[in-house]
């Protein structure tokens, strides 16, 4: 464990909207094709996560927060 590092992402998250539902569902099949039936289910939904800074927490417990720019 002493050469671990945990990473804690900060942000908003929502629901996709409906405009870029289509293209986020393609994405996703592309990297888990064997999610293809679980990603068009009516049951499921895509979250997108905007993402305003990380923690991470590294060895000695040694912690940084860094902060992206805005935009």
């Amino acid at each position: 464990l002493q050469k671990s590092t945990a990473i804690t992402a900060l942000g908003t998250a929502a629901e996709a909207s409906p405009e870029h539902l289509a293209e986020l569902r393609a994405a996703y099949v592309k990297r888990h094709p064997y999610l293809e039936a679980f990603v068009a289910d009516q049951g499921t939904a895509l979250v997108q996560v905007e993402v305003t800074s990380y923690i991470v927490v590294g060895p000695f417990q040694q912690v940084r927060e860094v902060v992206l720019p805005k935009g």
